[in-house]
């Protein structure tokens, strides 16, 4: 009897490893797919948004496209700069919420003094950018 051959996705996430990291690139994309066209619905661009948050346009790329770490502190920042309020999914039904920073006057975020950690991003099963990417590049290689 033939095997049915592994789908990428099902080698890749046939360890604990593999399954980590591939949850780390869907969370990833799922974000910075949601920030994206929460600026593309308030019309906010790449260097007004650096501008709110006071960093720099380049920043603002790498946040877009993966390649910056961002902590909770940060996507809870972007948020705010954005006028929006974010919710992580755990998977349990129940939203965990996290409310945006004040904004001061001249659109600068300013942190909180304390803070909640949320739980964490739950990512999706759709395509995937860095490390994830670049393997299943490889692959059809």
């Amino acid at each position: 009897m033939r095997m049915k051959a592994k789908t990428f996705v099902e080698e890749v996430t046939s360890t604990k490893g593999g399954t980590r990291a591939f949850n780390q690139e869907c969370a990833i994309l799922e974000l910075t797919e949601l920030i994206c066209r929460v600026m593309q619905e308030t019309g906010v661009g790449r260097a007004e948004l650096a501008r709110r948050l006071g960093k720099t346009k380049g920043y603002v790329t790498q946040l877009l496209d993966g390649r910056a770490n961002m902590t909770l502190r940060t996507i809870a920042d972007v948020f705010t700069a954005l006028g929006r309020t974010i919710r992580f999914d755990d998977g349990s039904g129940r939203d965990v919420v996290v409310r945006g920073a004040k904004s001061s006057d001249s659109g600068r975020v300013k942190r909180p003094s304390s803070r909640q950690l949320p739980a964490p991003i739950r990512g999706t099963d759709a395509g995937f950018p860095g490390r994830m990417g670049k393997m299943a590049q490889q692959k059809r290689r």
